[in-house]
């Protein structure tokens, strides 16, 4: 099968209908499919905005976290080459 260069499979075409499709509809209690209505529209917008802002807020406490944890891992050495430099025993940690 030949297609251009910048043009999706056939199985990403597919998806991405299926997507876009289940994106716009709402299943009934008796199994139909109908538009969503634009509160339902707005609803779901909300919520994936929710989802983002959640996902951002987690993303920027991992961040933190790793700076912490390299601050301290650098911290922890540098006490240690100057205990080592002035050879001091060091005793429990008290860090």
């Amino acid at each position: 099968m030949n297609r251009s260069p910048g043009e999706p499979h056939l199985a990403q075409r597919v998806t991405a209908g299926i997507s876009s499709a289940f994106a716009y509809t709402a299943v009934t209690t008796n199994g139909c499919k109908r538009p969503l209505t634009m509160s339902q529209q707005k609803s779901k917008a909300q919520h994936e905005q929710a989802r983002m802002n959640y996902c951002r807020s987690c993303i920027s406490e991992f961040q933190r976290l790793g700076y912490v944890d390299a601050f301290i891992s650098e911290e922890t050495s540098r006490k240690q080459s100057l205990l080592d430099h002035f050879n001091i025993q060091s005793g429990p940690k008290s860090d």
